[in-house]
């Protein structure tokens, strides 16, 4: 698989994983970006790029995929498609630790922490993105592919949220926050109209939604690595 490839072929320098998320669109140029401006273009390029193959030969088999999810030398990645184009997602892992759902005989239970930190993880990013296009709208520098994306990115942040809210229960945030949020961001149009305290306080609802998840994933993280059972308040 060619994706693999792309964190082997480089000169032995040693860096840090990236991790971050961003936005490509159908032709694999790479449209925004939160990953960290000391990894190569051609890094995200290439990864783009192979995603976006993915995608079409699945297309091709008849076999459409609606995302990746992926393991590979310490990197989680993971993609949704998303107007023929993708959001793509970097997430260094802790290559001691035990692998996200796998070993074959393990419990539920035991597996249960590991597919929440793996659907958890790219919804942070997602968040992350969001106020990426929400900055974007502040200074009025956005196209009608940034648009469409940006809707298509709600999209995706509603239906990962409620996927979430059904697999636990946490005291925040609340279900209602996050579609009263997104239902407040209606169209980026909208967002550079605002004037006054709407804009901010929107942000302000933003930062409280991205810190309760970052608050989530890692009360999550501490329980798999000790081994509890209790998990908020899970749902059967």
């Amino acid at each position: 698989m060619g994706i693999l490839k792309l964190f082997a072929k480089s000169a032995p320098v040693i860096r840090k994983l990236p991790a971050g998320s961003f936005t490509v669109d159908r032709q694999g140029n790479v449209m925004t970006t939160t990953v960290g401006s000391e990894y190569p273009q051609w890094l995200l390029d290439d990864t783009a790029r192979e995603v976006l193959s993915l995608f079409r030969d699945a297309r091709a088999a008849r076999m459409p995929l609606t995302g990746l999810d992926l393991n590979f030398a310490g990197l989680h990645i993971t993609a949704r498609e998303m107007q023929g184009g993708a959001i793509v997602f970097l997430s260094p892992q802790n290559t001691f630790a035990a692998p996200i759902a796998s070993q074959e005989g393990a419990s539920t239970s035991a597996r249960r922490p590991g597919q929440l930190i793996a659907r958890i993880e790219p919804h942070i990013g997602c968040w992350k993105q969001f106020n990426y296009f929400v900055n974007l709208a502040r200074a009025k520098k956005f196209g009608p592919e940034d648009e469409s994306n940006f809707l298509e990115l709600k999209k995706i942040i509603k239906l990962d949220a409620e996927t979430i809210f059904a697999a636990i229960e946490v005291p925040s945030p609340a279900r209602e926050e996050t579609i009263a949020l997104l239902a407040r961001a209606s169209s980026l149009c909208h967002l550079s109209q605002m004037d006054g305290g709407d804009l901010p306080g929107l942000e302000n609802a933003w930062h409280k939604l991205y810190t309760s998840w970052h608050t989530i994933l890692g009360q999550i993280k501490i329980q798999r690595r000790d081994g509890a059972n209790s998990l908020f308040g899970r749902k059967k």
